[in-house]
């Protein structure tokens, strides 16, 4: 049986990878206009922070970055949790903002 079906609506992919498992940082999102990335080595208050820490940090500057270039208009993400870490914390509550622009 062969069954006709037409897209009533398109979406955009966008895919994001990043690392910041040790000294340096970065990020890549392939878009529709292309590669966005962004590397560099961390500080040394930064550098002595925790891995989880340094993951998240990388995480949400690239999130802001992406997001303040429209690239990530009428997306969505799903993120439930806190963590004791203050530090984390606070990442966490800057990135429940950035969710509520």
């Amino acid at each position: 049986m062969k069954v006709n079906m037409s897209a009533n609506n398109c979406h955009q992919l966008i895919y994001g990878v990043g690392d910041a498992s040790g000294d340096g940082f970065g990020d890549l999102f392939l878009t529709k206009d292309g590669l966005s990335y962004h590397i560099g080595i961390w500080n040394e208050k930064t550098s002595n922070q925790s891995f989880n820490y340094r993951e998240f940090r990388n995480f949400l500057v690239a999130f802001k970055r992406e997001g303040e270039a429209g690239r990530l208009a009428n997306s969505f993400v799903i993120y439930k949790g806190t963590s004791d870490s203050p530090s984390l914390l606070e990442m966490v509550i800057e990135f429940h903002f950035l969710l509520m622009k």
